[in-house]
């Protein structure tokens, strides 16, 4: 006999893995349980990372779990090893600090950490969460989501900046990010330290990776830092383009 539960969750996750990010009731609806119901199951996926819930929209899509366990174990690994050692490389050349970054249910979790070569760095450790629109990765983030005004300031009010950005310069940055496919945070989120991101979105175009380079302020000029923008940019196109290779 089949378990109730365990049919809904799974009518759930076939429901996610076909669709839009969407609210519990039109989840419910399209699988026809009660919203409670279907809250209480979505609790638990979130929870097992089957599930990502985006706590600025309300909205639950499919997690990265499914694809962890459906897609072969060795692909995965190739395909983040290969990421490392291209941050590597950028690291050692510049003098930086490397991440590679998850999105995982509306934030962002740091996978892998590259030190600098440098005595005095900046250290990072995995596992640490962030905001997804926090610093120079959720200014990739919210160009990608195209985040309205309203958003963008409410962001920027009920985050936790060292030196808050205005509106405008965070648009200004939104676009440039849009056109550059790379973003720089420089001493608003940390004060003292630059960091520049790009994101690597799936074959549905949703965010699951950002890659960093983060240093001191101070310790390149803009020239440099466009230069290693426009790097990592690079790195992150040829890492989206794997990644779905193997996700096919």
């Amino acid at each position: 006999m089949a378990v109730g539960s365990v049919v809904n969750a799974i009518a759930i996750l076939r429901h996610l893995a076909g669709s839009a990010p969407q609210g519990v009731n039109g989840i419910a609806r399209a699988v026809g349980i009660s919203p409670s119901s279907c809250f209480n199951i979505l609790k638990t996926l979130v929870a097992e990372e089957f599930v990502e819930f985006d706590s600025r929209t309300k909205l639950y899509g499919i997690g990265m779990a499914p694809y962890r366990l459906f897609a072969p174990n060795e692909d995965i690994a190739t395909w983040r090893a290969g990421v490392i050692e291209q941050l590597e490389i950028l690291a050692r050349e510049f003098s930086v600090s490397g991440g590679l970054w998850q999105v995982r249910a509306g934030r962002l979790v740091l996978l892998e950490a590259v030190d600098s070569a440098l005595s005095t760095r900046i250290h990072m450790s995995v596992g640490q969460r962030l905001p997804l629109h926090i610093g120079a990765m959720g200014r990739c983030i919210a160009a990608h989501q195209k985040l309205p005004r309203a958003e963008t300031s409410r962001a920027i009010e009920e985050l936790r900046w060292q030196d808050p950005p205005t509106v405008d310069r965070f648009m200004e940055d939104m676009e440039l990010a849009k056109a550059n496919g790379w973003a720089v945070d420089e001493g608003n989120f940390l004060r003292g330290v630059t960091t520049v991101a790009s994101v690597i979105p799936d074959r549905k175009g949703d965010i699951r990776f950002c890659v960093t380079m983060t240093m001191f302020s101070g310790q390149y000029d803009g020239q440099t830092i466009r230069s290693i923008g426009t790097r990592l940019s690079t790195l992150a196109a040829d890492a989206q383009a794997k990644l779905q290779m193997r996700a096919d």
